[in-house]
């Protein structure tokens, strides 16, 4: 019996010898490198970052536009931030002090931050709740994917509050704030943009990254690549659409206890961008559009888009009236409550437009080229599609008699010379809607231009599913082709997408812009399926427009070269008058009732902008009630004519009668607009013909095509 007790005391021995072998084991093999790491780390001070840089946004001719230089940041740790009151007892532990006397000293810092910076305590304690939000996604983010809950970096870590500060700020900062640990001043950077009317809109914004940003990173576990809380990134312009290129890498520096540096990994500059703008032709269109404006009694704002034809780059971008791109924060509701002249709109990318009559060239193309009609077709115009009925489907009226024209018989090149209605209505009939829309969409309407931007419009080619969930129409009419071969109806159309398709018109392809000249995009042409003989009429027909007697064009639009000459099409496109402002009247909690004017475009605009604000500051909004108190450029229903914007398009080419011969080839596209600027020809036509004339006398390598050896 003791042997047998004996032999099991020995085998609860070897059992437990086993284990402690098995323990050490696992902890010296398996998880080894684990606790050396871990013992490594206890021996290193905290890993210090140093921020990443973003790259340069560069002009065509290398001028700087955008570019990171060094400033300062206030950072704040994430336990004073969030008031959490284990990280105050621990602090107050190491200063020696009791909690309240910590709370009083942390109050002191807050109030410092608030004087030092020039931020109000309202917009800090605001900045803190945005961050503690974020860091609550983050934590419950975490928590989802991986089931458990855990401390996350961001709530151990020093988070910046206040930034951009100079040299001498920093220093009062580190003076006033160096007796509270949790607070530092480090060194960061600071995107400064060219302060330049023309780039507001173009250049865009940054911001702190968002949860999805973080979510969707690309770089998501590298951790000198990804996002980390209060990073900044582009949200909106070229600073948002080149953000894969613009993004850097931050550096590291790794030191012991002693302080000595053991690794250090210097931060990686992100790429420059290279645009294919021309900041000098850019500055000088703003200017002359500006003058346009300011003569017109009604033009609300203007775009113009230039383009080379070989690449589709773009050359010019210009939106008017624009605003510095520091600008758009520190006036923003300034620039807001310009209802009139709405700087914030980027006309030139994001203003959607019905184009009126420069798309029928278009038109004329896809009926020859579907065989809907002859080549030789012809029509006799008596100033309205019926002549029974002239005050319906007519002509455009003329200047001098006020009258409807009359253009007799025409074939399809006197029809795009003479703009007539009554012969595009007949074409528009025959082709239909749905035929009309495929040729729009053939020559880049209605699909995004290329660009990259978020602020891109894509326009509105009024498909079969659009109309359907849109409209209460089963199927085009009639009505419906008429519209859309004279550029009306629901057919939207931007100056970007204006341009290109000018381009489509002299040289027979449809390719996507680029304004970005070095992202290695690979952007293909698609030839339209349309015979040469085609594109000869079209363009001779456009020729016509500027430089024959009787062309719509022809008395307004003056190149005044012997060496280039304009292909164009004017476009006045009627419209809606605008609303500018409106009355809101409403009760308050007290019963009261109060009025206010509320500058805005909509309904819906000025309802949400009178409640944001009435409650945001404790308010109430009851019996709301909104009555448009300023239209533009009058109200509806007047007895005036209904108000247009001005088109004029088209493209330089050398001196040639309209027909070019071998080696000559056109150069640039150009679109120009003036929003309400009432007729294409009289009004939009000189201003396009003013800055062609300017490109060929001062930019004359555009002109000559020669736009490779001026790119970067």
């Amino acid at each position: 019996m003791f042997e047998g007790r004996l032999k099991i005391l020995l085998y609860l021995l070897g059992m437990g010898a086993i284990l402690m072998v098995a323990r050490l084991a696992e902890l010296q093999v398996a998880r080894g490198s684990a606790y050396r790491e871990t013992a490594e780390r206890m021996l290193i001070r905290p890993i210090e970052y140093i921020p990443a840089v973003r790259g340069r946004i560069l002009a065509r001719n290398g001028e700087v536009l955008a570019s990171e230089e060094p400033s300062w940041d206030i950072c704040v740790h994430y336990g004073l931030i969030s008031d959490d009151p284990e990280y105050l007892r621990r602090l107050a532990r190491s200063l020696g002090i009791n909690e309240t006397a910590l709370r009083e000293r942390v109050a002191h810092m807050w109030r410092q931050l608030s004087r030092l910076s020039g931020m109000s305590p309202d917009e800090i304690d605001q900045r803190c709740r945005t961050l503690m939000h974020r860091v609550d996604l983050i934590r419950r983010d975490f928590a989802e994917r991986h089931g458990y809950e855990t401390t996350m970096r961001e709530e151990v870590s020093l988070h910046p509050i206040v930034r951009d500060l100079n040299d001498r700020q920093q220093v009062r900062v580190r003076i006033a704030l160096n007796d509270l640990p949790g607070v530092e001043v480090r060194a960061g950077t600071t995107r400064r943009h060219l302060d330049d009317p023309t780039l507001g809109h173009l250049i865009g914004r940054l911001g702190q990254v968002s949860m999805h940003d973080l979510n969707e990173d690309p770089h998501r576990g590298d951790i000198l690549r990804e996002y980390r809380q209060g990073d900044l990134c582009g949200t909106a312009g070229l600073e948002y659409a080149c953000e894969a290129m613009l993004r850097g890498s931050r550096g590291q520096i790794v030191m012991n206890l002693d302080g000595e540096v053991t690794r250090r990994i210097e931060p990686t500059r992100g790429a420059d961008v290279v645009l294919s703008l021309d900041l000098d032709l850019q500055h000088r269109i703003y200017d002359m559009l500006a003058e346009a404006v300011i003569r017109s009694e009604t033009a609300t704002g203007a775009a113009a888009v230039i383009l080379d034809l070989a690449s589709r780059q773009v050359l010019a971008l210009v939106s008017y009236p624009g605003f510095v791109p520091g600008d758009y924060r520190d006036r923003f509701d300034e620039l807001a409550a310009d209802t009139l002249y709405s700087p914030l709109l980027w006309r030139a990318v994001s203003g959607q437009y019905a184009p009126g009559s420069i798309v029928k060239p278009i038109v004329l193309t896809g009926a020859l080229s579907a065989g809907i009609i002859p080549s030789d077709f012809t029509i006799e115009c008596q100033g309205s599609l019926f002549p029974s009925q002239p005050d319906i489907w007519r002509e455009w009226r003329s200047y001098v008699t006020g009258q409807p024209v009359r253009h007799g018989v025409l074939d399809g090149l006197g029809a795009i010379k003479n703009s007539c209605q009554v012969f595009f209505y007949t074409v528009g009939e025959r082709m239909g809607g749905r035929r009309l829309c495929e040729w729009f969409q053939m020559a880049g309407l209605g699909r995004s231009p290329g660009l990259g931007l978020i602020e891109e419009a894509v326009g509105l080619v009024p498909g079969p599913a659009w109309l359907a969930r849109h409209t209460d129409k089963r199927h085009y009419y009639k009505a419906d082709g008429r519209n859309y071969a004279v550029g009306q109806g629901e057919l939207l159309i931007t100056p970007v997408q204006a341009a290109n398709l000018a381009a489509v018109y002299a040289t027979g392809s449809y390719m996507p812009a680029t304004i970005v000249a070095n992202d290695g995009r690979e952007r293909g042409a698609w030839r339209l399926p349309v015979s040469p003989a085609t594109w000869t009429t079209i363009r001779q027909g456009m020729w016509q427009v500027v430089n024959e007697p009787g062309g719509t064009a022809y008395r307004s639009v003056k190149l005044l070269s012997d060496e280039y000459e304009i292909c164009g099409k004017s476009g006045s496109a009627e419209t809606s008058c605008r609303a500018l402002s409106f009355l809101a009247s409403w009760r308050d909690a007290d019963g009261l009732t109060r009025q206010q004017i509320i500058p805005a475009h909509t309904e819906r605009q000025a309802r949400h902008w009178l409640i944001a604000r009435v409650e945001s500051d404790g308010g109430e909004v009851n019996d709301l009630t909104l009555e448009v108190q300023r239209w533009w450029p009058h109200p509806p229903g007047a007895e005036k004519a209904r108000p247009s914007h001005a088109w004029f398009i088209g493209f330089v080419q050398p001196q040639s009668n309209g027909i070019l011969r071998a080696g000559q080839r056109p150069s640039f596209a150009f679109a120009v607009l003036l929003e309400y600027g009432g007729s294409g020809g009289r009004h939009a036509g000189p201003v396009a013909a003013d800055i062609c004339r300017m490109i060929i006398e001062r930019f004359p390598q555009y002109a000559r095509g020669e736009w490779a050896s001026h790119t970067g």
